[in-house]
């Protein structure tokens, strides 16, 4: 059993210390929770201060854990310390995972395994969707981004009536615009309230927000992590361009297949390969990948493992870094409201703690609580700059490996 970097919990260092204290003999396994959320299983067991099984040679383990999050907060996936190339949760992207860890091999003795709940808050910078009640007339819909800069807004079973462009954000505010009927409407995730301003009338009070999302749904989402109904990884759709996606296989970056994007839908990717005849849907809301061949009925292809969106300034929580080309060195983690951590490469060692000062669409600037010391992350150029205050020269440059 590998072990691995148990990133973005806040009990992580806990965690590892009664790791080290229970693996003397057998295998530990330890489920815990990133702030955001909290995890219960089958047996009516409360994880809020992690779950622990002290397994033997020879025994096994079946538990059925459900991860819930807390409102303003969205469950990303299930992540646990096998790495990269197996999930130990078959479906780690839907809330219920089904852990089962069979009979003990003595070469296991000694290991540990870390099975983690991956929660996220939703903030105005990263939300993707806002659920609605309109105060005056009651009626409840949703707003939901479709591209880069586009929302929609939309009631049950009915056609999506405006659009709108993102004129602002902020930690806690968005603001839509929708330019041919001048109108804008102002969200205060703070406090729920939604306002409404028609031309350059003033603004007033306009609906409240019941529930707000930033999973990547099927307009947004532009890579995903497959792999197979036992849980390992296989490969990546990735999207290339509005029209076009590849499948590229785990550790590969050459293109094993090409497809035409079809369709998309709120829960839904669909792609094409005519030169095999073959039809692909991703279900992100199933977590699902399905296939066809010769146009016949669509059969189970295997299991979404995780789902991205293109990282920008706004919406990337994660980011890994090295040196001059160098093997990864640690990572920038997002922990919660406006608050960043630095932790080595094996998430196991915390560098530094930091507080959000701004974001754009493709930088993020953080400040060090404790030192002063500024950290501009540039997606564009692909660096990390390490600032001194208040003499404005970068002290430590990073290459960007990896946002996400």
């Amino acid at each position: 059993m590998q072990i691995f970097y148990n990133t973005l919990t806040e009990t992580f260092f806990k965690v590892v210390l009664v790791a080290q204290l229970g693996i003397l003999s057998g295998c530990l396994v330890t489920v815990s929770h990133f702030s955001g959320g909290s995890v219960s299983s089958d047996l009516g067991a409360d994880c809020t201060f992690d779950c622990l099984y002290q397994l033997n040679e020879g025994e096994s383990l079946g538990r059925v854990l459900t991860a819930a999050p807390l409102p303003g907060n969205d469950f990303i996936r299930w992540y646990d310390s096998l790495g990269d190339n197996f999930s130990i949760c078959p479906q780690p992207t839907r809330r219920e995972c089904n852990l089962l860890v069979g009979n003990l091999h003595p070469l296991l003795e000694g290991q540990a395994l870390d099975v983690v709940a991956q929660f996220r808050a939703v903030n105005g910078y990263n939300v993707s969707s806002v659920e609605f009640k309109d105060t005056a007339t009651t009626a409840q819909g949703i707003f939901r981004q479709i591209d880069a800069t586009t929302w929609i807004e939309s009631y049950p079973n009915a056609v999506p009536i405006n659009y709108y462009d993102t004129e602002a954000r902020t930690q806690t505010r968005l603001v839509l615009y929708d330019r041919f009927a001048d109108v804008r409407y102002f969200f205060d995730f703070s406090t729920g309230v939604i306002q409404q301003q028609l031309g350059a009338a003033p603004v007033v009070a306009w609906g409240s927000a019941l529930g707000r999302s930033a999973v990547p749904s099927g307009w947004l989402v532009a890579q995903v992590k497959f792999g197979d109904s036992n849980g390992t990884y296989q490969g990546d759709y990735v999207q290339l361009d509005p029209d076009t996606w590849v499948f590229r296989k785990k550790g590969r970056t050459t293109n094993k297949y090409t497809f035409t994007q079809m369709q998309r839908n709120d829960a839904t990717v669909s792609l094409r390969d005519d030169s095999r005849n073959v039809d692909i849907v991703i279900n992100l809301a199933e977590g699902m990948v399905y296939s066809s061949q010769l146009s016949g009925p669509l059969s189970s292809l295997g299991v979404v493992q995780r789902s991205l969106v293109t990282a920008t300034g706004y919406t990337v929580s994660e980011v890994s870094y090295g040196s001059d080309g160098s093997d990864l060195q640690g990572y920038f983690i997002e922990q919660g409201s406006n608050r960043w951590s630095q932790v080595a490469a094996d998430g196991k060692v915390p560098l530094a703690e930091f507080a959000l000062l701004r974001r754009s669409l493709i930088e993020i600037e953080l400040i060090d609580v404790d030192d002063s010391v500024r950290v501009v992350i540039n997606l564009s150029t692909q660096e990390i700059n390490f600032v001194g205050v208040p003499v404005p020269i970068p002290v430590e440059n990073f290459d960007i490996v990896e946002a996400k």
